[in-house]
């Protein structure tokens, strides 16, 4: 209840039916929920959507990180795929190298 949130932003160019609340799992570990998504027709293609994360702890981003929506179950939902990427790559800061 009390515990410390951390947020993290990502940018898709579709949703793919990703919705509020779905899960989010780092390395297959349910780490936090997604708590928003915006569609913003102006914004470049690979940006129309943003995605707000609320993590249960930080996430350390390496070079070759992916992000992925993907299916939860085959009955339906999603859920947002987070691997950090290799543990020699160099960190990376707000998702760019």
């Amino acid at each position: 209840l009390f515990k410390e949130r951390h947020t993290l932003v990502v940018h898709f160019p579709q949703a793919s039916g990703l919705r509020q609340d779905d899960s989010v799992l780092v390395a297959g570990i349910r780490e936090g929920r997604v708590s928003t998504l915006t569609y913003d027709p102006k914004a470049p293609l690979e940006r129309r959507v943003t995605v707000t994360l609320s993590m249960d702890q930080k996430v350390a981003l390496r070079e070759g990180f992916e992000i992925a929506i993907s299916d939860a179950t085959v009955l339906g939902g999603k859920h947002l795929l987070i691997d950090p990427g290799p543990p020699e790559g160099a960190p990376v800061s707000n998702g760019r190298p």
